[in-house]
């Protein structure tokens, strides 16, 4: 689930309270969008540890700019 604009959506009922009842949800935020500072993608993933440990194996070492660091 992309919940990169859930900050700007009116009564928004985030799934995460759900991740818990599967295993196989993931859900992408945008910390650009809520905190202003486009250009810098950076932002965050939520999931299962099954999960997170897969997409952890795939990532490069360095997934974002020095600037987002």
């Amino acid at each position: 689930m992309d919940e990169a604009f859930y900050d700007f959506a009116c009564d928004y009922q985030s799934i995460v309270p759900f991740m818990g009842k599967a295993s196989n949800v993931v859900v992408l935020r945008s910390m650009t969008k809520m905190f202003s500072i486009p250009g810098l993608r950076l932002g965050y993933m939520m999931a299962s540890e099954g999960l997170i440990e897969r997409a952890t194996a795939l990532k490069p070492h360095w997934s974002v700019n020095a600037l987002a660091l």
